[in-house]
């Protein structure tokens, strides 16, 4: 049994034929029609043109023919030795395609070493959850795994240092969020930044890092200034509104006035407070803006400077005696 194709015969093709008589013949037809086309003679070209066109076409047939007759030998030749080549291209398909699965059932052994080892990985090093993100499957190849089915150390040192990448950006988050407070504080800022409003950006390497939050600090800042500014300015136009309307109603207000002081004279085994200058004002102002228990509370909390002792008395008096307060 041999694999070489022994050829026992052949023999090129040889056509022999009297060409060059057959061509001579031909080229003195063909002079014949070597004429000047006018008018008188216009029908008999067309004629003589149809005629040269039958001649070609029987030639180039004769010459096909010849052709094909020849070429058979060579065509069923050809055919018998496609159809070996074929068997053995079968063959390599059938040897690949188990290769094939082979390699895939090893290579989803090697993932499978690779998944397991960065779990183990994330445990020992307290990796959390947002950051168990590490990619290894271009580790999982067949060079990759050893003949005893082990994880090669190539591939073991490289999902080492991935995790060990993972830790340092799981610190680097964790103490930016730790320092976020001290830098919203340090930049005045009274409402500070949660991990949520940073999540976007937190692992970006350091220098982008501080120039994000830095601007969005500046931002949050201004915005705060002006809604400061904003609430003061509103404030400062409702106390000037307010205090208005009490010099306008201040002559009405003076027998409520008296009428507050005889009553906590009455209540209280003190001497009678002097009714100063301020104590009328703050009276007049308690009685003609008709502020609730609320007000007087929010005066007392932020400590105005003109709730004397004998004044809180006039407005404790007034407070548990009331019937009815109107608010603003």
């Amino acid at each position: 049994m041999t694999n070489e194709l022994t050829i026992t015969q052949f023999t090129p093709a040889i056509i022999q034929a009297n060409f060059e008589e057959f061509k001579a013949n031909i080229m003195a037809e063909v002079s014949k029609y070597d004429v000047v086309v006018t008018y008188e003679n216009l029908e008999d070209c067309k004629k003589k043109a149809t005629e040269l066109n039958k001649i070609s076409q029987a030639i180039d047939a004769e010459r096909k023919k010849i052709i094909k007759e020849s070429e058979a030998p060579v065509r069923e030749f050809d055919d018998k030795m496609k159809g070996v080549v074929k068997i053995c291209q079968d063959g390599r398909s059938k040897l690949t395609q188990q290769i094939e699965v082979f390699n895939e059932a090893e290579r989803k052994k090697c993932f499978e070493l690779c998944k397991a080892l960065v779990l183990e990985l994330y445990n020992e090093q307290a990796i959390e959850n947002e950051f168990r993100n590490v990619v290894f499957e271009d580790l999982a190849i067949m060079s990759n795994i050893t003949k005893t089915g082990q994880l090669a150390k190539i591939a073991r040192d490289g999902i080492a240092s991935r995790v060990n990448e993972a830790l340092i950006k799981q610190d680097t988050a964790k103490s930016r969020i730790a320092s976020l407070k001290s830098r919203c504080e340090t930049a005045g800022l009274k409402v500070e930044f949660s991990h949520d409003d940073i999540k976007h950006f937190i692992r970006e390497p350091e220098a982008t890092y501080n120039a994000k939050l830095d601007a969005m600090i500046s931002r949050a800042v201004d915005t705060q200034n002006k809604l400061s500014a904003k609430l003061e300015k509103d404030a400062q136009e409702k106390l000037e509104k307010e205090m208005a309307k009490v010099r306008a109603e201040n002559e009405s207000s003076k027998v409520q006035v008296a009428s507050i002081e005889t009553q906590s004279t009455s209540n209280t085994s003190e001497d009678k407070p002097t009714q100063s200058t301020d104590e009328v004002f703050v009276v007049e102002v308690k009685m003609q803006l008709k502020l609730d228990k609320r007000t007087y509370e929010h005066l007392v909390k932020n400590g105005n400077s003109v709730l004397t002792p004998n004044i809180e008395k006039c407005f404790k008096t007034y407070i548990q005696n009331s019937c009815s307060f109107k608010k603003i």
